[in-house]
């Protein structure tokens, strides 16, 4: 069975580049400014939930594609883009709420009581 980097044409490396590369794309679009790029791009938070997101589009190409390991590179190139452009279309609100420097929701009202988050975890 064919790696994705494999079926991509790619090296390890290439396609470890190729990620962050979808990464720096994804951080600018929800960044307003350079200082957030920049606050995003190092945000590790931010980076975990993107690879954990981003592994879960490329297992529906690895599904896909599951069944045809004799496709030529460039049709798995456009499945791989098809799954993997919808990264665009999702992010984490409270995280980019955060970078971006809004107030972020400590605390939810619970039938007119208000609960404090850390009051949770004690």
């Amino acid at each position: 069975m064919k790696t994705t980097a494999a079926k991509l044409g790619m090296t390890p490396e290439l396609y470890e580049w190729a990620i962050l590369e979808a990464f720096t794309k994804w951080c600018g679009k929800y960044a307003h400014n350079n200082d957030q790029l920049q606050e995003c791009l190092t945000n590790q938070r931010l980076f975990n939930w993107f690879q954990a997101e981003y592994r879960k589009l490329e297992k529906e190409f690895e599904w896909l594609t599951a069944p045809f390991e004799t496709l030529k590179e460039v049709d798995y190139k456009m499945c791989y883009k098809k799954c993997t452009e919808k990264i665009f279309d999702i992010y984490p609100k409270p995280l980019i709420e955060e970078i971006r420097g809004y107030p972020v929701q400590k605390s939810i009202p619970v039938s007119g009581i208000k609960i404090k988050f850390n009051q949770l975890l004690n």
